[in-house]
């Protein structure tokens, strides 16, 4: 990062957009090149498919120039099947969370999603990462109508060939990234109805010629940047205590963290260690090339744009992005071609030429001009012409004319089956009849196809857990403190509302993580289970008399629940749950029950006695153990404090002289006096 450039601009807004301007042009030009091949392919499958110069040409003459579009099939095979097997974030616990937590945690993000219509945006970059192998994704919050709560959204972005990102990181995922640029061009009414009629922006489009607007445009972005934050840390050491039983225990040693870059002039007292950390703080601010019209500090600390890309290959210093339809579009070209030639040969049928003597249409000219529009009953010639005197001549006849269409439609189809190749479709895996009889046979083409193109789901995947895991810090900030939930369990279940007794406890940090994993949608689990357990109960009767009630309320409709209930009613004794299975039970088990509930009660009562023995003596333990570490603690403070003192007292003419020649010993380039941990107001998103 330019930290030098950024420091040095920030005392002025000038300076703030001759940064931004000159980043942009870096990152423009870099990811301009890289989005060539992604912006043709994208272009080509939205139907411009015919060359500029045969397409002139042919239109010149009237002569077809049609798209049949078979890449349209295969890319929606594949975004289908990834709505339909949308990939599951779960959260796992890491150190200090627990298995419990972790999955309100992920039940918390299934609401997320269906409140901010994740699904949608999903679908959205799923279409453009197979097309043209470029997507991306926007992280933000947003106000919760009538209320000062935020609220996490997620959004696809429209035009991914305007997202220019840092050309300078280096994580797949872009988590590294220092800026990021997404680029709008504003109509000069609509910039005034959003900025006001007055600006340099609008003073200078008349004479700009450093292309951030153009006539009656301007060109306005939306600036991610981030600011690094230097963090001292210092850790004092352990330290072995004696505790009221003379045993000796271990004082573990505490982190203080200190805002700016401590010098290494500054010596520590014996056993302490410190190291540097670099934090990051995220703004957003809105650029036109002149001004910065807002900008908004964010609660994470990476730039909240998520790239999801398609097939990735290093050149050199510089990516290469494909789709799925890269290497079919000669084949796709070729169909259309054979496709317009066969149009124009069957056009042309009823056109071919009549062959006569000179003079045979004389009078019928019209009839003839008409013959090749509209069917005639008959036709009329002139047996005999002026040139050939009373010789009968024979009557006219059309030239044969032969259109080779079976020749043409061979051509097609080696076409298509060479696009189906290149992406590693097939009949099977298309739900088309084909070469493969067996279920067997049609489960493994369809899983070649699968593996063929997964890398387009993983790569999906992979930025389902860069976003996880910023909502997961972005949670950890903006919910903290709440005192319910709405949750769901799963895609299709609805939504309950749930207490957090103690409030939310710390889910960021390493506590807890994201995993992503691929596989069908809750709704079509429950339909796979459905049918598996119908298939099930085909060789096995007996299974829908004991498990039919589970059978239909895996359906997860209404109509499939009361019958459950009706099927639950007919069980056998043994096999009903909950009160059901006692009123179903004999007198002598149910006085049997009835001794052993207050046998139990019983026990229960001596125990808890028994507890509140051993929860006083406990009390005691601990208080004793308190004052040990209290008084600990106080000697070691102590201790440090002094060895402090000794030592700033013996160097003090000196340190104060060192700090007049070299104040940057102490602040340090990237010291700061700002707090380490922000407050959040408001108009902060």
């Amino acid at each position: 990062m330019e930290q030098n450039e950024l420091e040095d601009y920030a005392s002025g807004d000038d300076g703030f957009i001759q940064l931004a301007r000159k980043r942009y042009a870096i990152a423009a030009g870099y990811w301009s090149d890289i989005y060539e091949v992604p912006r043709a392919d994208s272009r080509f499958f939205a139907g411009e498919q015919w060359p500029a110069a045969t397409l002139t040409a042919r239109r010149l003459h009237n002569r077809p120039c049609d798209v049949e579009n078979r890449l349209e099939v295969f890319v929606n095979q594949i975004v289908n099947d990834s709505r339909r097997a949308l990939p599951a974030t779960g959260i796992k616990a890491s150190d200090g969370g627990t298995p419990e937590m972790a999955e309100l945690i992920a039940r918390r993000f299934r609401q997320i999603e269906y409140e901010t219509d994740a699904s949608v945006a999903y679908a959205a970059t799923a279409k453009q990462q197979i097309v043209g192998g470029v997507a991306y994704l926007r992280l933000g919050t947003e106000y919760k109508p009538g209320t000062f709560l935020q609220r996490l959204t997620l959004k696809a972005c429209a035009n991914p060939f305007a997202v220019y990102p840092d050309p300078s990181a280096k994580e797949p995922d872009l988590s590294d990234a220092d800026y990021c640029f997404e680029e709008t061009w504003m109509r000069e009414g609509e910039y005034k109805r959003e900025f006001g009629d007055t600006g340099a922006a609008l003073a200078s489009m008349d004479n700009d010629k450093t292309g951030w607007t153009k006539p009656g445009m301007i060109r306005v972005c939306d600036y991610y940047w981030r600011k690094p934050i230097k963090v001292t840390l210092v850790e004092s050491p352990d330290m072995e205590v004696i505790g009221p039983d003379g045993e000796v225990q271990v004082m573990p040693g505490k982190i203080k963290e200190i805002p700016g870059e401590m010098s290494d002039d500054v010596e520590l007292p014996e056993g302490f260690q410190r190291r540097v950390e670099t934090r990051y703080k995220v703004y957003h601010s809105v650029i036109d090339g002149w001004e910065e019209k807002r900008k908004t500090e964010l609660i994470d600390e990476r730039i909240p744009i998520f790239n999801v890309f398609g097939s990735v290959f290093q050149v050199e210093d510089k990516l290469k992005l494909t789709g799925l339809i890269r290497n079919a579009i000669s084949s796709q070209i070729t169909v259309n071609l054979n496709e317009a030639i066969i149009k124009e040969r069957i056009q042309m049928m009823p056109l071919s030429p009549w062959l006569m003597a000179a003079g045979q249409q004389e009078g019928y000219e019209k009839m003839y001009q008409e013959a090749n529009t509209a069917p005639m009953a008959l036709m009329l010639y002139n047996a005999t012409t002026n040139a050939t005197g009373s010789a009968v001549l024979p009557p006219p006849q059309r030239q044969p004319y032969d259109a080779q269409i079976g020749e043409l439609m061979a051509a097609k189809a080696a076409a298509v089956d060479s696009m189906k190749a290149t992406m590693g479709m097939f009949d099977a895996s298309l739900g088309a009849r084909s070469n493969e009889v067996s279920g067997k046979a049609i489960d493994a083409r369809r899983a070649e196809a699968d593996s063929t193109n997964f890398h387009f789901v993983a790569n999906q995947m992979t930025a389902r857990r860069s976003i996880g895991r910023a909502m997961l810090r972005m949670m950890d900030r903006i919910e903290r403190g709440v005192k319910k939930w709405t949750v769901r369990k799963a895609e299709g279940d609805e939504s309950e509302v749930i207490d957090i007794p103690e409030g939310l406890p710390p889910i960021g940090g390493d506590r807890y993580d994201v995993i992503v994993t691929a596989g069908p949608a809750s709704e079509s689990q429950r339909s796979q289970t459905f049918d598996a357990m119908v298939e099930m109960a085909r060789v096995y009767p007996e299974l829908a008399k004991i498990g039919g009630d589970i059978l239909f309320e895996s359906l997860d409709t209404t109509w499939g629940t009361k019958i459950a209930e009706r099927l639950r009613k007919t069980l056998p004794p043994e096999l009903q749950d909950g009160d059901g299975q006692q009123q179903q039970l004999p007198p002598q088990v149910m006085e049997a029950m009835k001794a052993m509930e207050q046998q139990q009660q019983q026990l229960q009562a001596a125990l808890q006695e028994t507890m509140q023995k051993l929860e006083s003596k406990q009390i005691e333990a601990e208080s004793r153990v308190r004052v040990a570490e209290v008084n600990a603690d106080a000697r070691r403070d102590t201790t440090i404090i002094d060895a402090l003192k000794d030592m700033m007292s013996e160097q003090a003419r000196q340190f104060e002289q060192m700090l007049r020649q070299s104040p940057q010993l102490v602040t340090g380039p990237g010291a700061l006096d700002e707090s380490l941990e922000p407050e959040y107001t408001a108009n902060q998103v």
